[in-house]
């Protein structure tokens, strides 16, 4: 059931999130190392080509796991709110307008 929240109810999520978030990583930095070493053995360039290549991709490596970073941050640290939220009101999806109005 959706509840506005994401999906997310007050369950105990542990380190869930996180183990995602480490995985997505792992999977992009080996697919990422892998195509380049594929492209390195199957494109005939010089070395200085194959210097270039190898240094862009890396600086485009570091640009995308900053950004998945981020989002991945801004993500867990929505839902710790939103089960904050929900746990203080008793784990009910939504506080009463009373509640919001003294708090």
């Amino acid at each position: 059931m959706m509840d506005g929240n994401f999906g997310i109810n007050s369950g105990n999520y542990g380190d869930e999130g996180r183990n995602v978030a480490v995985g997505v990583l792992a999977g992009l930095g080996v697919g990422l190392l892998v195509g380049a070493a594929a492209a390195l053995l199957l494109t005939p360039t010089s070395g200085e080509e194959v210097r270039n290549e190898v240094g862009k991709s890396m600086t485009d490596l570091t640009d995308k796991i900053d950004s998945l970073i981020k989002e991945s941050t801004y993500w867990v640290n929505n839902a710790g709110n939103i089960i904050r939220k929900q746990m203080a009101h008793g784990g009910n999806d939504t506080p009463s307008d009373t509640e919001e109005a003294a708090g």
